[in-house]
């Protein structure tokens, strides 16, 4: 509703346009929205928004992250991550995203290194944490990941994504 409201006062708002992508993929990917519907407008407001700026990390995060788990576009969602990468080094939310999609190929090593980095960019932040617990669960190494789950809840005690992967 925000990011709609922000594009009625500004359809320009490349930003507001980012967001709305990552909302239309959070909506298919949880089951809110019809996922081809909600990938597709994904897919569609971060072209959007990289046709107003293509400056925009949010924007490259956004296209890559629809490309990565609508389409399994590797090759093109790795290009729009580092993009995002390089236009905004310390954006936390790109790298926990192009870490996911690392994760999904077996790519641990990587996943790692993005999580790492974007923990010491953010380190009250209980999402990069979060994830590395995931990444050391999925690695089949319990004893790495519970530290960091443990972590993520005592930096957001309500983080129920935390408490799901130390159930695991």
């Amino acid at each position: 509703r925000y990011f709609e409201e922000a594009l009625r006062l500004d359809p320009q708002l490349a930003l507001a346009h980012a967001g709305l992508s990552d909302i239309y993929a959070r909506l298919a990917i949880f089951g809110h929205m019809p996922a081809a519907e909600g990938f597709a407008r994904a897919k569609t407001s971060a072209r959007h928004a990289l046709a107003l700026d293509s400056t925009v990390a949010e924007a490259h995060t956004a296209l890559g992250h629809a490309l990565c788990v609508s389409e399994f576009a590797w090759d093109h969602a790795d290009r729009s991550f580092e993009r995002a990468i390089s236009l905004n080094p310390t954006y936390t939310f790109g790298r926990m995203r192009y870490a996911i999609c690392l994760m999904s190929r077996n790519r641990f090593r990587d996943a790692e290194r993005q999580l790492r980095t974007a923990q010491s960019f953010d380190p009250l932040s209980p999402a990069p944490s979060n994830m590395l617990g995931r990444l050391y669960w999925t690695m089949q190494q319990p004893d790495r990941g519970i530290p960091q789950l443990l972590q993520a809840h005592e930096l957001s005690p309500q983080m129920d994504l935390a408490w799901q992967v130390l159930g695991h």
